[in-house]
């Protein structure tokens, strides 16, 4: 494992629809007023990258006091291998 792949499960899990909400929420909260990132823009995919590293590991997920990433470390609908558990600590 790396911590790129743990960081690309993290993001499929904590965007896919069961969090979708929370997603949402989130990007208004990160763009705020300028509103919908042009795909086209040469720094989409920057900020896209910015936003799911504070969505993952600096914003609360609403009704608790956990990010996502620390909140992955408990969860039961989020497996981590014994091998894995190394990586998501660090993150």
């Amino acid at each position: 494992m790396s911590y790129e792949s743990a960081i690309e499960r993290l993001t499929q899990y904590f965007s896919s629809s069961k969090y979708q909400r929370e997603v949402i929420r989130a990007r208004e909260e990160f763009f705020g007023n300028i509103g919908i990132v042009d795909s086209e823009s040469g720094d989409f995919e920057r900020n896209l990258n910015l936003f799911f590293d504070w969505y993952l590991f600096t914003r609360t997920l609403d009704g608790t006091l956990l990010t996502p990433t620390k909140m992955a470390l408990n969860l039961e609908g989020f497996k981590i291998t014994p091998e894995e558990q190394p990586f998501f600590e660090a993150l």
